[in-house]
């Protein structure tokens, strides 16, 4: 007696053997516990099994998981997109230059600015901006470091007594 399979298998062969598991059809950042096969499938092939989940670092869209881009990242297994680093941007920092500083976009941690806003400076170990100090300044946003007061004595000033305003 033959019987179709259920959601979260299916039978690409015609034979007298049980359906098979989707869950072991799950690929890089699907959770293989969530695998199921869509109701509308034939659930005659293994491409008819589809994720519910994605792992942390991947994004959920129209039954498929793929990587977060440079720009992104996922800190939980979950079926959603995956969440912008701009929107991690604190102090200093400017938003539309965060990127993630490794490949696997798991955490918010892992994304990192590449410009900081006036009055702030640049350091590349570990990428992060900082506000400038007394008698430094930055008066662009830029991936430079904050600059000294003292460079910029005109004739008449001391160099070593020129110092930043609040």
């Amino acid at each position: 007696k033959c019987t179709a399979c259920t959601a979260g298998q299916y039978s690409d062969q015609t034979s007298d053997g049980a359906c098979k598991d989707c869950k072991d059809q799950a690929a890089t950042g699907e959770v293989s516990g969530s695998m199921t096969s869509l109701d509308n499938s034939a659930r005659d092939a293994a491409g008819d099994c589809v994720p519910t989940q994605c792992a942390k670092g991947y994004g959920y869209a129209n039954h498929a998981c793929s990587q977060c881009g440079t720009t992104q990242f996922s800190d939980t297994t979950n079926n959603a997109a995956c969440k912008a680093c701009k929107a991690e941007a604190t102090a200093g920092e400017h938003a539309t230059s965060m990127t993630t500083r490794d490949t696997t976009r798991d955490e918010a941690a892992d994304c990192v600015p590449t410009k900081c806003l006036a009055g702030f400076g640049w350091s590349s170990s570990p990428s992060k901006c900082t506000a400038c100090t007394a008698g430094q300044y930055s008066d662009q946003t830029s991936d430079g470091a904050c600059k000294d007061c003292k460079d910029q004595a005109a004739t008449g000033e001391v160099s070593g007594s020129m110092t930043s305003l609040d």
